[in-house]
């Protein structure tokens, strides 16, 4: 039965480079005075500093494998530290108790989050991430809106709340990220989440290994407030 271990990932938002002014200070007092113009009169550079526009978050994890392995089916029921099949499912942390993933903004910023495929050891057959809320940018295929063949859903929570649709590939404004739930985040802003993943009912790759990749990004306000 597959096992899986998840990374962490740190990612930048946009960036945004100190602004360069250029200031022409000229003089017009009539077509005459122009061309008698001293030298101290020729237009002027000078450079405008601002203070950092850039945004960042920073991610990081006292526990990267999944456990606390659950469901499932015999004779492919799930163990404690290995994913069965059906749709057995895994966690990183615990609702309610632990949250092993802290979440560190830089400055004000829309904190969004995405998953990657899962990649099996052997290089075979990836699942795809699909999401269980009528939202969804992938909609997973299996009965009860659960993960199809090939596919996985992952769904990150807070102390605030849990992230019902799941994530995607496409990465989207945080859902359980502070109180509003808006991915809104203020500046040194620090959250602890945790993450469940809920596996495929059938895979096409006999690997018991697999990664996946979630990402957390700041992007510039009002990305979450639209």
């Amino acid at each position: 039965m597959p096992n899986f271990s998840v990374n962490i990932g740190r990612s930048i938002g946009w960036a945004f480079l100190a602004l360069i002014v250029i200031i022409g200070v000229v003089v017009v007092a009539g077509v005459e005075s122009i061309a008698h113009s001293s030298p101290a009169m020729n237009p002027k550079t000078t450079n405008l500093n601002v203070v950092p526009t850039m945004r960042s978050v920073t991610i990081s994890a006292a526990a990267a494998d999944f456990s606390r392995c659950q469901q499932g089916a015999p004779p492919r029921h799930s163990t404690k530290l290995a994913l069965g099949f059906p749709n057995g499912r895994c966690y990183v942390g615990k609702r309610g108790k632990v949250y092993p993933v802290v979440i560190t903004n830089g400055l004000q910023a829309s904190i969004l989050v995405g998953s990657s495929n899962a990649v099996p050891s052997d290089g075979g057959k990836q699942w795809v991430p699909c999401m269980v809320g009528p939202d969804a940018v992938v909609a997973c295929a299996g009965p009860a809106r659960q993960p199809g063949r090939d596919q996985f859903a992952i769904q990150n929570f807070s102390r605030y709340a849990k992230n019902k649709s799941g994530l995607a590939k496409v990465m989207r404004c945080d859902a359980v990220f502070g109180p509003s739930g808006t991915g809104l985040a203020t500046t040194g802003q620090v959250q602890r989440e945790g993450v469940v993943l809920v596996g495929p009912s059938k895979p096409d790759d006999n690997s018991t290994t697999w990664r996946v990749t979630i990402t957390w990004m700041a992007a510039p306000l009002p990305r979450c407030e639209e």
